[in-house]
């Protein structure tokens, strides 16, 4: 999730290959010797997952489309990439590069700030994965929307829920995304996967709660992109 850039690019720009991409051609995530529908740490509720159950998902969501707000300057937009791999559903994440001016080396979703030229966020957010992950909207089928949720550093972020085509070849652009791996749903869903603490700010006299996923695949999910898995697990139907 980018929420401010340098060198931004025009629109037109993303149409041309960038140098620094790698093309991926599969997303890791296993690990050695795990089994994602079997094993010992994850929610046996959302191991076998109903037929129905992206119908149930999509009703406990908002519709996209709706027109972004007048003033976008902190505005933003992440993409909930949902897919089916190893008989399970799985997220897409991303790991800032190292390079960019904030939050580097944190796993975060695709995403970042509204343009004036976005019709909506769905917008925002689908054409900031195909310029991070090279992930075409063409190969997302848009399910809803999330209430936005408001970040410590003061931008409203809109989740964006799609399902994508898989298996799909995503080129990453090196300038912004590190790498992409996935993380089943049932291993998401334990709460013993997760905690809480709480986390002064030295520019707030409040403390905030800081939600952090244990080690998956050698990634740690947290911050505002462990909050909004949080929220989203929260409208998974049980099987």
């Amino acid at each position: 999730m980018r929420l401010s850039r340098l060198g931004k690019r025009s629109r037109d720009d993303h149409s041309s290959p960038d140098p620094r991409t790698t093309v991926v051609q599969s997303v890791p995530g296993s690990r050695q010797g795990h089994n994602p529908t079997g094993s010992d740490d994850e929610d046996p509720n959302l191991m076998f997952l109903s037929p129905g159950w992206l119908t149930a998902l999509r009703a406990s969501l908002q519709p996209t489309g709706e027109p972004n707000p007048r003033d976008a300057r902190r505005t933003a937009a992440v993409l909930l990439p949902l897919y089916r791999q190893e008989e399970a559903w799985w997220l897409l994440f991303t790991r800032r590069a190292e390079s960019v001016e904030h939050h580097r080396g944190q796993v975060s979703f695709p995403g970042g700030m509204a343009e004036a030229s976005d019709p909506d966020l769905a917008t925002t957010a689908l054409r900031e994965a195909e310029e991070e992950i090279g992930l075409r909207p063409d190969e997302v089928e848009l399910i809803g929307q999330m209430p936005p949720r408001l970040t410590t550093t003061g931008f409203w972020v809109t989740p964006i829920v799609g399902r994508v085509r898989w298996p799909t070849a995503l080129r990453l652009n090196e300038h912004e995304v590190a790498r992409v791996f996935g993380i089943p749903l049932t291993w998401l869903a334990v709460p013993d996967n997760h905690s809480r603490r709480q986390l002064e700010l030295p520019d707030r006299a409040e403390t905030v709660e800081v939600v952090t996923f244990k080690p998956y695949d050698g990634e740690v999910v947290w911050g505002a992109t462990a909050r909004i898995v949080l929220d989203f697990l929260d409208r998974l139907p049980s099987a």
